[in-house]
């Protein structure tokens, strides 16, 4: 888009000097080309910066829980709300079934979304007990996270279903 921006102010500028049939200092050309290589150099840091941010989010989201390879996905959750509700004013239960392996992207994944869910909890005025389930049901796994918080106005919906 400004690389298109140079372009067309170059054009405009010599374009100028062909109507006006007057021969145009060269310093006035070095304005329009000096735009479009600021506008390239530009768009190519943009480009960079946004493949750096995207390999970052990629490397983030490959990461790996240590916990979860020396304790297993229930034991890292229950020591997770242990040292969780050790550090605020919640009394945290984990009810987590014995589970076998699952897909490590999954396993991440719901080891992410609890801490989340707990410092939602935390936040809530009132909110003194937690519980974190997991419930399996054949493929499908459900997580279940409660607390005694305020209840939301009758006929809102949670933010995920």
């Amino acid at each position: 888009m400004l690389v298109g921006a140079g372009l067309s102010a170059l054009l405009a500028v010599s374009g100028l000097w062909q109507v006006t049939e007057r021969s145009a200092p060269r310093v006035l050309l070095l304005i329009p080309v000096c735009l479009l290589f600021t506008t390239a150099a530009l768009t190519l840091r943009e480009a960079a910066h946004q493949r750096h941010r995207e390999r970052t989010w990629e490397l983030i989201s490959q990461m790996r829980p240590l916990a979860l390879d020396g304790l297993g996905l229930s034991a890292a959750l229950e020591d997770l709300a242990r040292h969780t509700g050790d550090a605020g004013e919640l009394d945290i239960r984990v009810q987590v079934p014995l589970l076998p392996r699952l897909p490590a992207d999954a396993e991440a994944m719901i080891y992410r979304i609890v801490p989340e869910a707990l410092t939602n909890a935390a936040r809530h005025p009132g909110a003194h007990k937690v519980e974190v389930e997991l419930h399996v049901d054949g493929a499908d796994l459900d997580i279940v996270i409660q607390d005694e918080g305020p209840a939301r106005p009758a006929g809102s919906r949670p933010a995920m279903d």
